[in-house]
């Protein structure tokens, strides 16, 4: 559903995904360059490690990059002693920048999606019969229109922005991994269905949590328009205590669904992380 409006903003998108990838690369660099600052400018010799065949061509393959830059860029700036520290610094800036206009662009995706959304929600609520409007409270229909769809901008652009982000990191990650140890590697993807069990449901259900949330501020929003809107009738009729009654009891439901969801949200991490760490021991032992 969301694609389907997302995608008339592909530029920004694009735009985002490319900026992303000068992160990932700009990230790789700084590995690269940490070597080389500790060991020519610092002056701090590196232990020498056993490390395993793969993991130094690895290594190696990191340190081309910053083999070829000195090699063609050092002598005009002085020497390595005065480079490093220049391209480090070059290469950090390029990652703020990277990382500002992955964030923009996104962001940038998720507003213009859900403006669409909300202009196309309108139309169709306007087009709708008087039996439909009689059904629905016009403060319910109001919190759709502004509270539904501001969730959904949240879901482009941020969700959206970290599906990418971690989509890259899964695969750097998977590939320093067999790059160490294949069959440890290969041994923890087989662990991995074990790892997502708690992680879909936990998924599930702060999916309903978040349903019934936005139900009860409808139910919120429905309250304060018959108030404002009634607020003659109230007079009349001396119903004021009643109707702060009713909208007490309708933000406490409010309130218990909130937080029901915030206790989701907060414990799926710690859940999975400590079961992530239970698996990786027994995989150790």
């Amino acid at each position: 559903f969301l694609w389907k409006y997302a995608r008339r903003h592909g530029a920004w998108m694009a735009i985002g995904v490319l900026s992303l990838l000068v992160f990932s690369g700009a990230m790789a660099l700084l590995l690269a360059l940490s070597g080389p600052l500790l060991t020519k400018v610092i002056g701090v010799e590196q232990p020498a490690v056993a490390a395993p065949k793969q993991a130094q061509l690895a290594i190696e393959s990191l340190n081309r990059v910053y083999v070829f830059l000195e090699a063609h860029f050092a002598a005009a700036v002085g020497g390595p002693v005065v480079f490093i520290p220049l391209l480090f610094m070059a290469t950090f800036l390029l990652r703020c920048a990277a990382d500002f206009v992955a964030g923009y662009s996104f962001q940038h995706v998720g507003f213009r999606t859900t403006t669409d959304i909300r202009d196309a929600l309108y139309a169709r609520l306007l087009l709708q019969t008087n039996r439909f409007h009689a059904r629905h409270p016009s403060g319910e229909l109001v919190s759709r229109l502004v509270g539904d769809v501001a969730q959904m901008q949240n879901a482009v652009s941020n969700r959206l922005l970290d599906l990418f982000q971690c989509s890259f990191l899964i695969v750097m990650q998977l590939a320093m991994l067999f790059t160490l140890n294949a069959r440890l590697a290969a041994i923890c993807l087989i662990a991995m269905p074990l790892l997502l069990y708690p992680i879909v449901r936990f998924g599930r259900s702060m999916r309903k949590a978040s349903v019934k949330g936005q139900e009860r501020l409808a139910d919120l929003a429905n309250l304060v328009a018959e108030g404002v809107r009634g607020h003659r009738v109230v007079k009349a009729f001396g119903a004021e205590r009643y109707e702060s009654e009713r909208f007490g009891e309708a933000t406490r439901q409010h309130l218990r669904v909130n937080l029901r969801a915030q206790t989701l949200a907060n414990l799926s991490g710690p859940v999975v992380e400590s079961f992530g760490v239970i698996l990786a021991t027994w995989l150790l032992i």
